[in-house]
């Protein structure tokens, strides 16, 4: 579902200077134009430029989907104490290397020392739950964040990875006791992907901030960190 952008247009010189022209506050027009491109005569060149403005209408709104669904953090996080693991899969590797690209700079501004940041490599998705128990057993880590991206294809295979690997980083974390952030995109296309990934909408700064959050407060319950000064808040 697209969010609703004013001002999308399409505007396309086709046969003897004909132009196509389509004005919508949704993507979902450039859609309807192609079509009626294709049945008119246009040129290959003509559909071609279609298609490359539909795509840049779809990412556009789905930056701005991403944009408006943000989750709010304290200006005030102090990752200082912490030792954060950081795992990412190199399945769709460009997607994952700007997610990490996030997750580090968010993590230094707040306060997490390079030397406890922890990184680590894996294939893909499938392989994120073992590469975190093994870091956790390890490295004592207060938090890790799994980097990673699964698109879907013709096949089942992206439902089965998607679900095997989200309910083995749950149990996990369950079981250990360590906050283990689920940073894998599970997305219909590449577009969706990366609108989620680079730019401004980069989920790998929200993934990052919550590994902080989340280290703290087990470090508070666990009575390794002291609560500050308010008694009824974690982590003022």
């Amino acid at each position: 579902m697209f969010l609703p952008v004013s001002g999308f247009c399409c505007g396309l010189a086709g046969p003897a200077g004909s132009t196509l022209q389509a004005t919508s506050s949704s993507p979902r027009s450039c859609y309807q134009g192609r079509d009626r491109a294709r049945s008119g005569g246009w040129s290959q060149g003509a559909l071609l430029q279609t298609r490359r403005n539909c795509r840049k209408r779809r990412f556009s709104a789905l930056q701005v989907s991403c944009a408006l669904r943000k989750v709010t953090f304290s200006d005030t996080l102090d990752g200082s104490e912490l030792r954060v693991g950081v795992i990412r899969s190199r399945w769709n590797e460009e997607i994952t290397a700007s997610l990490l690209e996030g997750a580090k700079k968010t993590l230094k501004e707040c306060k997490v020392a390079p030397d406890n940041v922890v990184e680590l490599e894996v294939p893909g998705a499938f392989e994120l739950p073992l590469a975190a128990r093994l870091m956790i057993e390890t490295q004592r880590v207060d938090s890790v964040i799994c980097l990673g991206c699964l698109i879907k294809g013709e096949t089942t295979h992206f439902d089965i990875i998607a679900d095997k690997a989200s309910a083995a980083i749950m149990q996990l974390q369950m079981t250990t006791a360590v906050p283990i952030i689920f940073g894998v995109l599970t997305c219909l296309n590449e577009e969706q992907a990366r609108a989620r990934a680079i730019g401004s909408a980069n989920l790998g700064v929200e993934w990052a901030k919550t590994a902080v959050e989340m280290g703290v407060v087990r470090n508070v319950m666990q009575g390794k960190r002291p609560a500050g000064k308010e008694s009824k808040k974690l982590l003022f």
